[in-house]
């Protein structure tokens, strides 16, 4: 994998521009220089759509699992912090295997057709109708996306982990009271 979560800043799209990449290889983009810019427009507008679906997926998944599985593991262990620590842990790795699982292609596909899109477009306003090679045109397409989806998994892929921590703590917070209210009568702790 080119990128890990910890690669990614996920405060704004300016921070995953700059680890989206043009090949130079690409002959459209060799050749015509100007267009690069609608890579970047087309990874951010596939981002935009599928970011709030996917995250919210993913984390009202992750969260229902985490805390079902969490509970019956947990259930005679009274330390509160091996409680959260295992749920954080645990919903971090799900929710980030969900993300990975159902954007990866619907994310490719989006960042394919907004480029084609765009560039079809400007291709069609600059030159006057007299469009470039359709062969040419969907080939960048296809490797500008396969090149770039990784970093727009990520980005996505972080977002949704800084999510669902707090929402996790939230939905295990009456689970760590009743062990702190239990270690302060010093008596064994059982769900």
């Amino acid at each position: 994998a080119r990128f890990s979560c910890a690669d990614i800043n996920v405060s704004g799209f300016v921070h995953m521009h700059q680890h989206v990449q043009i090949s130079e290889e690409i002959p459209l983009f060799a050749s015509h220089p100007q267009l690069r810019p609608f890579v970047k427009q087309a990874v951010s507008t596939a981002v935009n759509e599928l970011m709030q679906p996917v995250v919210e997926r993913s984390i009202k998944i992750a969260i229902a699992t985490t805390e079902q599985i969490i509970r019956k593991d947990f259930a005679l262990d009274g330390d509160e912090q091996h409680l959260r620590r295992a749920a954080q842990n645990m919903v971090r790795n799900l929710t980030a295997g969900m993300v990975m699982i159902t954007c990866r292609e619907p994310l490719l596909m989006s960042i394919t057709n907004h480029l084609k899109s765009s560039l079809t477009a400007e291709i069609s306003r600059a030159y006057g109708g007299n469009s470039l090679d359709k062969a040419m045109v969907d080939s960048a397409c296809n490797q500008a996306a396969t090149e770039n989806v990784e970093v727009a998994c990520a980005f996505i892929q972080k977002t949704a982990v800084e999510k669902v921590v707090p929402e996790m703590d939230k939905r295990i917070g009456d689970e760590v009271e009743a062990r702190q209210g239990h270690r302060m009568s010093n008596r064994r702790f059982v769900n």
